[in-house]
């Protein structure tokens, strides 16, 4: 990892997070910051709708375009 790096890359989902340092964990699917990688450059997000939602708890995928109140299967 290169302290220099403009943005991060998360090589699990693709998450690209800017600034000088990786995020203790990716907010998208909950990666640690070992799994990120320095970009040289910012890369620009993409602006998609996620089509799919993953509990953190249970790893219960909802496809839509919002998250649900609530995981159906374990309730977190």
């Amino acid at each position: 990892m290169s302290p220099s790096a403009s943005s991060w890359s998360c090589t699990v989902c693709g998450y690209v997070h800017p600034g000088d340092a990786a995020p203790d964990f990716c907010p998208v699917c909950g990666a640690t910051r070992d799994d990120f990688v320095a970009q040289a450059e910012a890369v620009p997000s993409r602006a998609v709708a996620p089509a799919a939602w993953r509990c953190l708890i249970c790893e219960y995928v909802h496809e839509g375009a919002t998250p649900p109140e609530a995981c159906p299967v374990c309730g977190a």
